[in-house]
């Protein structure tokens, strides 16, 4: 319970929880209902009844009924995180189920359904998003069951204000946040999704939570290096060539791009390859965003022909050497960096 506890004092949380004095005892308590809901199967009523008393202490603490929210979504993310799997120490007890993200979203569903109808909490949280949840106009999910999976990466920074912005907009939402990563799970199409950044979109399909997060991740990749949202059926084959195994894409990386790729000397190079293909080929661009002169771009671009033999004039070395630079950043959940950005 203790390490449960600190696992979520220790991630993004909003400000009203982080200075209250209460926020262990507070998280303490919430996280032994949500074990014994867990353990015990409860009924939706139930599950209504035992966090409606929980909200009633959030409130007494002064927070707001989007904090207790974002509580809600921490705890949620902490168990799947370590209650799912069946060695972690704090498991529920001997005989408990497995926890998976289908059990946890149907949990954290029924007590988002409270937490909009409580009372208790007597004014809303200022908006940060699109929407706003009220209490007079409770989410109703179609289904309980995940549908859609998002995964992004976000800059280094505090994500915090994000984080809010998109759980107001979506608080169905199942969220996991591992450092700079985040992953998402959902009963319908995420909403306000921009304020995440560039993220992968998956359907999960036949209720497999694990590969659709698979899936989501690698399409994430692929978002962060271009810069834009990646759907699954839009980027099909690249999804398989970034899912290809880590000696797989070296090996091809190295025989594209050779020297560039190996000799630490060679990034600023192979950053100017990367910003080159990105501006579509164009020097006078390409060259303000090096911040060099049109000469200098020159100068590099024969160096690159010169140690990889790639003819950018043509279709297929430019589509050899655009693969390269994706497989050689398609390290998953990696430190993300945008497309051109310095190495």
């Amino acid at each position: 319970m203790n390490a449960l506890a600190q696992q979520v004092l220790c991630g993004p949380l909003p400000a009203a929880v982080q200075d209250s004095p209460l926020a262990t005892r507070l998280i303490t308590a919430d996280l032994t209902v949500w074990l014994e809901t867990l353990a015990h199967d409860l009924p939706a009523a139930e599950i209504a009844q035992a966090f409606t008393r929980r909200f009633a202490a959030h409130a007494s603490a002064g927070l707001s009924r989007a904090d207790a929210m974002c509580l809600q979504h921490a705890y949620a993310a902490a168990l799947l995180s370590t209650v799912g799997d069946p060695a972690a120490p704090h498991r529920a007890g001997r005989n408990s189920p497995a926890t998976d993200a289908a059990h946890l979203m149907r949990i954290l569903t029924q007590v988002m359904a409270a937490a909009e109808r409580d009372p208790a909490f007597v004014r809303p949280h200022p908006s940060v998003g699109s929407h706003t949840p009220s209490s007079s106009t409770p989410h109703r999910p179609s289904s309980q069951t995940a549908r859609w999976c998002l995964a992004t990466s976000f800059a280094d920074g505090d994500i915090r204000e994000a984080l809010r912005a998109f759980r107001t907009a979506n608080p169905d939402a199942l969220i996991a946040v591992a450092g700079v990563h985040m992953t998402v799970f959902t009963t319908r199409p995420p909403t306000n999704t921009a304020v995440l950044g560039p993220h992968g979109l998956v359907p999960v399909v036949n209720g497999d939570t694990t590969r659709a997060a698979r899936r989501a991740a690698l399409a994430a990749v692929i978002a962060r290096y271009y810069g834009t949202d990646v759907k699954e059926e839009d980027a099909t084959p690249l999804l398989a060539a970034v899912d290809l195994p880590a000696a797989e894409r070296e090996a091809y990386t190295v025989r594209c791009l050779g020297a560039l790729h190996t000799a630490e000397g060679n990034r600023h190079l192979l950053q100017t390859l990367a910003v080159y293909l990105a501006h579509n080929q164009c020097t006078a661009a390409a060259a303000r965003s090096l911040y060099i002169h049109r000469h200098t771009l020159a100068y590099r671009l024969r160096a690159i022909t010169a140690i990889t033999s790639l003819d950018l004039d043509t279709p297929f070395d430019r589509m050899r050497a655009e693969m390269a630079l994706l497989l050689g950043n398609a390290d998953c959940w990696s430190t993300p960096r945008r497309r051109g950005a310095s190495h």
